[in-house]
């Protein structure tokens, strides 16, 4: 298992100031997942059974290994929230 340790500055990130009430933090997040969700699934409708493993190109990501990099995102994201920095490569343990 591989594990980084990173610290970052998420007030840094876009120019977020999230220093704000817990209503506004929560529609940020509210919103943030929202988009995710709907960008995720209009990014897959209709596409045949063989999709998430083919690629494009050769050494380009297939879809299943960027859906798996945007999971070790919101992984290490709800790490941060939790007060930890801790990053985790899903594909290293499949």
């Amino acid at each position: 298992m591989r594990t980084n340790t990173l610290s970052v500055d998420l007030r840094a990130i876009g120019g977020l100031n999230m220093q704000g009430n817990s209503d506004q933090k929560r529609e940020f997040l509210r919103h943030t997942v929202a988009t995710l969700a709907y960008r995720g699934r209009k990014a897959v409708t209709g596409v045949g059974q063989d999709f998430g493993v083919s690629r494009p190109h050769r050494g380009c990501r297939a879809p299943v290994e960027i859906l798996a990099h945007v999971g070790d995102l919101l992984a290490w994201a709800l790490s941060l929230c939790g007060g930890r920095h801790v990053w985790t490569d899903s594909l290293q343990h499949a």
